[in-house]
């Protein structure tokens, strides 16, 4: 696997390598800025390839399922929920419910957001006990279960978690503290170089565009 300070390096690499006549190199916080933003949408566009199940199968390592969910509240017409702090993205779930002493597990169909409020109201799609399937919605961090004549227990949520965040060692951040080497250990070397690659383009983008290059080179000041 690629150390922190190896990927910086790559990345040096590529941008300078029969690109551009300029000697391009990019402050270490402002990679790791482009990197983690870089990787988060290189993430989704992967994950948008839901039909392509080797590029799923690929990234099974980040995936998270039937995690059992804190409870955060009960009200009168639902049961909330907390997401888990590494969330990045919705699979699927269900919520096991009770009624009469009878626990039964439910199907969560999570609508768009703006047709709860319609569906809630209708007989048709109204949470059910008999129907076994209920709606749900994420909200701020949060998982609502809706409910009706019965109770929910718990929720089982499958997602995708996040990758965390890449920093390099050798520059202060804003809070005035310093940087650290740090790789998400599930990164895989190839992932690693397409987000790598990612950023290089972006980077040679900008120093092709004269106004963007003079944009730049004010960024561009090495620490050492």
């Amino acid at each position: 696997m690629f150390s922190a300070n190896e990927i910086y390096k790559k990345y040096l690499i590529k941008v300078n390598k029969n690109d551009t006549q300029m000697n391009i190199k990019i402050r270490k916080s402002v990679f790791v800025l482009m990197f983690n933003e870089n990787k988060d949408k290189w993430y989704l566009q992967k994950l948008r390839q839901k039909n392509d199940e080797d590029v799923i199968d690929d990234l099974r390592n980040l995936k998270k399922s039937n995690t059992d969910l804190e409870k955060k509240a009960s009200l009168t017409d639902r049961v909330i929920f907390k997401i888990p702090d590494d969330f990045f993205r919705y699979t699927h779930s269900y919520s096991m419910a009770s009624k009469g002493g009878c626990v039964i597990p439910l199907y969560n169909d999570r609508p768009n957001p703006k047709n709860v409020r319609i569906l809630l109201s209708d007989d048709n799609h109204r949470p059910s006990f008999e129907y076994e399937e209920t709606l749900i919605e994420l909200n701020n961090k949060e998982l609502h279960v809706y409910k009706t004549d019965f109770d929910v227990q718990n929720c089982y949520l499958t997602y995708w978690s996040n990758i965390e965040d890449y920093d390099v060692e050798g520059y202060i951040k804003e809070d005035k503290s310093a940087s650290t080497d740090q790789v998400d250990k599930r990164l895989q070397d190839y992932w690693i170089d397409e987000i790598i690659n990612r950023c290089a383009e972006e980077t040679i983008r900008i120093f092709e565009n004269p106004a963007g290059a003079q944009l730049a080179m004010q960024r561009t000041m090495t620490e050492e």
